[in-house]
């Protein structure tokens, strides 16, 4: 049985946290947003649009996105929560640069 739950008008790439299994995190319009599966309850984690593609840890204690730069895509993580960000990958300005050449 499926049953809508509310969203953003543009509502996409949900992910579900695998230790707590009423906790959903999707992209909406302006950031990531959080998501009660059992109460319809929903609540924004970050307030950037560049946040994109969430997925929980094994242990559901963090989320991974692809973070939106000007003009290419970088890794970071942080807490169910919004807070705790740390990038994992910097690419590096000489691979920058070859890409806008190459175009």
């Amino acid at each position: 049985m499926y049953t809508d739950l509310p969203s953003d008008v543009l509502a996409y790439a949900p992910t579900l946290d695998p230790v707590n299994a009423w906790r959903a995190v999707y992209v909406g319009e302006q950031g990531l947003m959080g998501l009660d599966t059992t109460r319809g309850n929903t609540w924004p984690i970050t307030n950037d649009p560049s946040d994109r593609g969430p997925i929980f840890s094994a242990d559901g204690r963090r989320l991974a996105v692809t973070y939106r730069q000007t003009d290419h895509w970088e890794v970071h993580v942080l807490n169910p929560d919004g807070g705790g960000r740390a990038r994992l990958t910097e690419t590096p300005l000489t691979v920058l640069l070859d890409q806008q050449f190459k175009a």
